[in-house]
């Protein structure tokens, strides 16, 4: 919730910080040139009751294609993960979109704005989603409260009974649940078996919001589109033993390289902040052999970063051209990051 209030304090804020061409001064300070762009879905406008997390999961073309248009304008390269490597040691402005799961409107309303501005782009895939057996809890969590008044939940390491009458209320519970679901308090296949329980049809919901195998493997043809891997099940890696992150990491990779017969050379942290990686989880990563890895630290990119822990800069509905403006000066990133670096 901290988190959502600050991004719409920097939407108010953008305008009048770039009027006064703080973003300008700012970049000429951090030299930022470039910058790993995070998507989730991009989508019609959706005018229904939102909780505001789905808000900052989702942009509409019309803002992806302003976004593109954008880096279009200002001169920088839009470039593959492939790439990243050689452009990191130069002194060239350079961008990457990166989409994370594996939505299907990647392919409905993304891919047709790629082509059109002939700009490449990456979608992590976790492969529960084209397996047919993702938890998208996030999105049933979301409908389930918007329909209830009160929630009860009782687990042996979790409980939670309170009232969801208001809006607010519900944005609130809604990060509560999450956080349980991250640290491990609140397993999956219990939340699951509760949902379930209430009448909640989870596998039918999947096919509506997934790329299927065919759709991955068709995208995965086109030179526009690098396909990465995002662990089978997108669990929080820090939550899980050694053993079960190793294989999360590798099975994903596995499958999509046998999948797609082609290998599969960059990662993305599912929910990718430090409360959700650890520098054991980087490790894994690291002697797995990927070029790249991604996270969700907010932050732009320098030749001195290590390649298995890169920051992103998240684009959502709050992501206007001012805030994009000072996104890229790199003024935000400083201080979302307490001047930590972007290390997890």
């Amino acid at each position: 919730m901290i988190k959502y209030y600050l991004k719409l304090l920097a939407f108010r804020l953008s305008p009048f910080l770039v009027a006064l061409g703080i973003n300008k001064l700012v970049w000429l300070f951090t030299g930022a040139r470039g910058h790993i762009l995070m998507f989730h879905r991009v989508v019609p406008k959706d005018q229904r009751k939102r909780i505001h997390n789905h808000l900052s999961l989702e942009i509409t073309p019309e803002k992806l294609r302003e976004i593109i248009s954008f880096f279009i304008k200002h001169n920088y390269d839009v470039i593959s993960l492939d790439q990243i490597e050689k452009y990191r040691q130069s002194n060239k402005k350079f961008v990457v979109f990166s989409f994370d799961d594996g939505y299907k409107d990647n392919l409905l309303f993304a891919y047709p704005i790629f082509k059109e501005f002939g700009c490449p782009f990456t979608i992590f895939v976790q492969n529960s989603f084209p397996n047919g057996d993702a938890f998208i809890w996030w999105y049933l969590l979301e409908d389930f409260l918007l329909q209830q008044d009160n929630i009860s939940i009782k687990t042996e390491k979790f409980t939670l009974e309170v009232s969801v009458d208001s809006i607010k209320k519900k944005e609130a519970v809604f990060y509560k649940i999450r956080d349980a679901i991250n640290n491990g308090s609140l397993p999956l296949d219990k939340f699951r078996e509760i949902l379930t329980k209430k009448g909640v049809d989870w596998k039918a919901q999947l096919k509506g919001y997934s790329l299927t195998w065919e759709e991955i493997i068709s995208l995965s043809n086109d030179p526009l589109v690098t396909i990465g891997a995002h662990t089978v099940s997108h669990r929080a890696l820090k939550s899980l033993s050694e053993e079960q992150a190793y294989a999360e990491i590798l099975k994903s990779r596995d499958e999509l390289e046998l999948r797609l017969q082609k290998k599969v050379r960059h990662f993305a942290y599912p929910f990718g902040s430090r409360k959700e990686v650890s520098a054991r989880d980087v490790m894994l990563v690291s002697q797995l052999g990927f070029d790249t890895a991604v996270t969700t630290i907010l932050g732009n990119i320098n030749k001195y970063q290590e390649t298995t822990q890169l920051p992103r800069i998240t684009i959502n509905a709050l992501t206007s051209l001012s805030v994009l403006k000072m996104q890229v000066s790199g003024l935000y990133s400083l201080f979302d990051n307490g001047f930590r670096g972007y290390k997890v």
